[in-house]
């Protein structure tokens, strides 16, 4: 371990008695605004004139740590000989006009030479040192301004003042001060300015102001995450990354404030995410002093309107704290302003909507933690909620983690079937392009070549996904086309796309009537490439009955498939028909008829079993798969298993990708059913527990609307009052969030319990904000929310089914 590390990390006064070495190893954030810094000085060194700097941060973000880590590299880096820093103490409390200012710069400079130019740095001293009592002469400030300006030339050095808290020093100071130091700054190239401050105050915004446009602004936001690591793990000084969830929430604890990291690393370096949480009031109790001087160095009045706004522990606006505060809120607006420049508060927005709250977080922790108020039972339950959702050790994920993996089945499916119709129609359309100029024109006549490319332009824009021009291109032909000269095939062809094209556009009811259309011309015609196309249209029409939620429409449409390619019996047909059967079973699930869905899967299974022609193979493992997931939502969890055997033994060494896929499904479920027999086998297991496995079936098999009537009487019936029952719930959760259950039924399901809702608060203000509603609540809960709906938009994302029609796999996509 480096030397350097095991030194205490200074959070208040960074640099002072600590060498340049152990500042450059700590100062493992902020390298992109040290660039900036740097780059800044480097250009003044040759300059004739200097660009200043203000760094602008509230209290705690690091900006002391960036000053003395300049320092350092001014030190040891020979790119930057000709710079010497001088830094300020953090409060100047002894400047109260230019004179002081000299002054305090001459009681810096001596120790910053002592070494390098001792005899300098004692003719300094002696300066200092007789300066007071001559503090009644008028040429005071000249001779302290002489002193210095000599001592820069004697050094040939441009000298870097760092002040720190010039807000603070301007508010102390007489009127002239800004003026005098602009003027100074910009009259002597040897004197450049990089200071601090914990807002932009008056002086710099106006041009009737001291320091208008004279300041580079760099300002320091809030540690993300990255950086919030490796602070971490420079507090740890063991090289150790920390769990990613753990860092997350310590950043969401601490705002991104460094300090406060710091506060929150070194007491938590050997502990887990859950105790830290769980020893949090003792967190509180061993830095009481630090907040309690931080509220005690406020005026009365300014810190009866802190105490409103971290008792409010929101966002705020004037009137809600005035009203909390019991004061008038044109006096709390000033009073606002005042704790803003001091860098207590922070304000969000303008005008009307401005918002003001607490800029170190766990002062609103501190505060109800340790007044003991009914509110502090919030803490408590964001604590309980963040080490559910952080934990590293989260023991119901394995069986979430994949919940909506299938949640999609039905989708996956319908897609299936308009691929397979997509390539029917790509092979009528290679077969009218085999048929050769020729005998597409004799049919067409002699003077209609331009219907061709206007066939040719609909398919285009088809396939382009630019489905109102198609269908109106289509309709122009089939308007100037009589039906009887027009190629068999080739109607059938643009119908289909008519159809497909009305179906993405939403219109399921003009998709169904052309489908329709084409049945009355085709239905009864003894071809067998004819009924191969009408029972394309039949699937179709399925298709189309099942997207509006006629479902008793749909399954007569999939089982007319099964009555045509019953009386024909040829081999074409038989695709369509297990086509049909998969289409007419989800239906029936969807309709909770787990028997008929059962009925059709041993059907597939019994016809197709022994067909070794990959479509085949998809589908009959894609059954039986489907077959599982109902026994698990019927309770048959042993029977589920032995099945998803059945898929892993008969199709395990199948090369075809999709089928690959269903077996991978089976896998994980049979490990999902047999982690479900441990528990009930070894009675650890609750009703909450019963409840979610059965949800779990339930999502698989894409019954969203039984899932959540089932989750709103687990809901009704179990608190979740341990980690696991709540990492468990909220999961569950987001896992119906992200298969396309509504948001706001979710909320008014989790919000009938008050004990419940309480607990489990950042969840339902994520369901709000993914229902685009506008909610306030504290920035830690606001910043868990935001992780709550990243993860249901990473699962939302992980299993969205392809939709392209026109996809160069002719394959059904099954899983």
């Amino acid at each position: 371990m480096n030397e350097s590390l095991q030194r205490p990390i200074r959070k208040f006064n960074p640099g002072i008695f600590q060498s340049d070495q152990e500042v450059i190893d700590q100062f493992v954030a902020r390298k992109n605004e040290l660039r900036v810094v740097l780059e800044t000085l480097r250009e003044n060194t040759n300059s004739p004139s200097c660009q200043h700097i203000l760094v602008v941060a509230p209290r705690g973000q690091g900006k002391s740590m960036l000053l003395a880590r300049v320092a350092a590299e001014l030190h040891v880096n020979n790119q930057f000989a000709e710079l010497l820093p001088v830094r300020f103490m953090e409060e100047s409390h002894e400047i109260f006009d230019m004179a002081d200012f000299w002054f305090e710069m001459l009681l810096h400079l001596p120790r910053e030479i002592a070494e390098s130019h001792p005899e300098l740095s004692q003719e300094l001293r002696t300066t200092h040192a007789s300066l007071p009592s001559r503090w009644q002469e008028e040429a005071l400030e000249e001779h302290a301004h002489a002193a210095v300006q000599e001592a820069a030339n004697n050094l040939g050095r441009k000298l870097v003042l760092m002040v720190e808290n010039l807000q603070a020093l301007c508010g102390t100071t007489n009127d002239d001060f800004g003026w005098k130091l602009r003027a100074s700054l910009q009259t002597e190239p040897r004197i450049m300015l990089l200071a601090t401050a914990t807002s932009r105050f008056a002086e710099l915004e106006d041009a009737n102001d001291p320091f208008f446009e004279l300041f580079r602004f760099i300002n320091l936001e809030p540690l993300n995450t990255p950086d919030c690591r490796r602070l971490w793990q420079m507090i740890c000084g063991d090289g150790k990354t920390a769990h990613e969830n753990k860092i997350r929430a310590l950043e969401i604890l601490t705002g991104g404030n460094p300090r406060l990291l710091v506060i929150v690393g070194e007491f938590a370096r050997h502990r887990s995410l859950r105790e830290l949480m769980e020893d949090l009031i003792e967190l509180i109790d061993n830095h009481t002093e630090y907040f309690r001087s931080r509220l005690e160095a406020l005026p009365k009045t300014e810190r009866r309107v802190y105490l409103a706004v971290i008792d409010l522990w929101q966002r705020s606006s004037a009137s809600e704290i005035a009203e909390r505060a019991r004061m008038d809120v044109r006096t709390v607006s000033s009073l606002l302003v005042r704790l803003i420049r001091r860098g207590a508060i922070t304000s969000y927005g303008s005008d009307r909507k401005r918002r003001y709250s607490a800029t170190e977080r766990l002062h609103s922790i501190y505060y109800k933690l340790r007044h003991e108020r009914d509110e502090a039972a919030v803490v408590q339950n964001l604590v309980h909620f963040m080490v559910a959702f952080y934990s590293e050790e989260r023991e119901w994920e394995e069986m979430f983690n994949l919940l909506t993996f299938e949640a999609e089945q039905s989708t996956t499916i319908r897609e299936g079937i308009k691929r397979a119709i997509t390539e029917l129609l790509r092979d009528t359309d290679d077969a009218s392009e085999r048929s050769g100029p020729e005998t597409l024109d004799q049919a067409l006549d002699a003077g209609k070549r331009q219907i061709k490319q206007q066939i040719k332009k609909a398919e285009k824009s088809f396939h382009s996904e630019k489905y109102a021009k198609c269908i109106a291109i289509i309709d122009e032909i089939l308007s100037s086309w009589p039906l009887y000269r027009m190629p068999a095939l080739l109607f059938a062809q643009v119908l289909h796309h008519k159809a497909f094209s009305h179906d993405q556009l939403g219109d399921h009811d003009k998709a169904v009537e052309t489908v329709d259309r084409l049945l009355a011309q085709f239905r009864d015609v003894d071809a067998p490439d004819i009924q191969n196309a009408v029972a394309a249209a039949l699937c179709a029409k399925g298709l189309f009955y099942e997207k509006a939620d006629d479902h008793e429409a749909a399954i007569k449409a999939y089982s007319e498939v099964l009555d045509q390619s019953n009386a024909c019996g040829t081999e074409d047909l038989q695709q369509w028909e297990v086509r049909a059967l998969v289409g007419r079973s989800e239906v029936k699930r969807k309709n909770d008829d787990f028997e008929g869905a059962l009925s059709d899967h041993e059907q597939i299974v019994e016809i197709f079993g022994t067909r070794h022609e990959s479509i085949f193979q998809i589908y009959v493992s894609q059954a039986l798969v489907a077959t599982g997931f109902v026994h698990e939502a019927l309770g048959n969890t042993e029977k589920a298993i032995s099945i998803y055997d059945e898929v892993m033994h008969k199709y395990g060494s199948s090369s075809v990708q999709d089928v690959q896929a269903n077996v991978a499904t089976a896998s994980h479920c049979k490990r999902m059913c047999k982690l479900w027999l441990h528990c009930v086998n070894n009675q650890t297991e609750s009703q909450w527990t019963k409840w979610i496995a059965h949800i779990q079936a339930l999502l698989r098999h894409g019954n969203i609307r039984l899932a959540v009537k089932e989750f709103r009487s687990a809901y009704a019936a179990v608190s979740p009052n341990s980690e696991a029952a709540l990492s468990a719930m909220m999961d569950i959760v987001i896992a119906l969030t992200a298969a396309g259950a509504p948001a706001s039924e979710l909320v008014e399901i989790l919000s009938g319990n008050s004990d419940s809702s309480d607990a489990l608060f950042p969840l339902i203000v994520a369901l709000r904000q993914h229902d685009d509603k506008d909610v306030r609540a504290p920035d830690e809960v606001l910043d868990v929310a935001k992780d709550i709906r990243a993860r249901i938009h990473g699962k939302q994302v992980q299993h969205q089914p392809e939709s392209s029609l026109a996809a160069d796999d002719h394959s059904p996509e099954i899983c």
